[in-house]
């Protein structure tokens, strides 16, 4: 697996991992699919050994998940405009695990947020599992498009205070109707024991500490399978065991 860090505040590339602690958001792949051709296009290498260059061209854009374009986010304060962020470009392949760093305030949540089609560029393009995003895109398709391909941690759980542990993980799975009654059960015992939850299925998020309604949260976004996982601050509740534990889940 290929890890990249991207440091929001100056745009630079790095091939080390930082401390824990400093992990803010990781963007992942899980589960291939086949993507429709045509949407990215990556410049064919021509020392490659491949018969044909169009067939490694289309494999390749067939392997990205992920990219986005000059992204801009400008929020409306009075009369002014505060910029959140300001041109970013990212390009995400499958099987990659990436970490955007960053100071408080440079744009990671804003960022993730755009990703994850829980907000919208002020301009920019973004495309995510063979789908370009526009204006004329309708919120059935966006919803669609976020249940099947997009799996979202965020910072502050989300998790539906009247669902228990295990119903709160099994929602998407109803939602995409694609599993049995006992299909879903099996899936969801088992990613409550991956996060070493099991014990805690019938408890409601107030019954759980921060730690664990994060771990909740965690199984919850690997239900589906997603193609692309976004995670705001995986780690940041978590002592040092489950860490390790969540870390060693999501480098599989």
């Amino acid at each position: 697996m290929q890890t990249s860090i991207v440091d929001e505040t100056s745009n630079v590339w790095s091939n080390s991992l930082p401390p824990s602690k400093e992990i803010v958001s990781i963007s992942s792949e899980h589960s291939p699919r086949k993507h429709r051709n045509g949407l990215f296009h990556t410049q064919h290498d021509p020392n490659s050994n491949s018969e044909s260059g169009e067939e490694d061209s289309d494999n390749a854009s067939q392997s990205v998940v992920l990219e986005v374009k000059n992204a801009h986010k400008t929020y409306l304060l009075g009369l002014e405009g505060v910029p959140a962020i300001r041109g970013v470009d990212l390009c995400v392949h499958r099987g990659e695990f990436v970490i955007i760093v960053g100071k408080s305030g440079s744009g990671k949540s804003s960022l993730l947020n755009i990703l994850g089609t829980v907000d919208s560029p002020t301009r920019g393009e973004l495309s995510i599992a063979g789908y370009t995003f526009h204006d004329k895109v309708s919120d059935r398709i966006v919803s669609q498009i976020r249940l099947n391909a997009i799996g979202f941690v965020f910072q502050t759980f989300n998790l539906i205070p009247g669902m228990t542990a295990a119903q709160n993980i099994e929602l998407p799975l109803i939602l995409k109707g694609e599993l049995t009654r006992s299909q879903r059960r099996e899936a969801v015992d088992e990613l409550l024991q991956r996060v070493g939850m099991a014990e805690r299925r019938d408890h409601y998020p107030s019954q759980l500490s921060g730690g664990e309604q994060q771990r909740v949260s965690i199984a919850r976004g690997l239900a589906n399978s997603p193609d692309l996982l976004l995670l705001d601050e995986p780690t940041g509740d978590l002592d040092t065991l489950n860490t390790i534990r969540i870390m060693n889940l999501l480098g599989e």
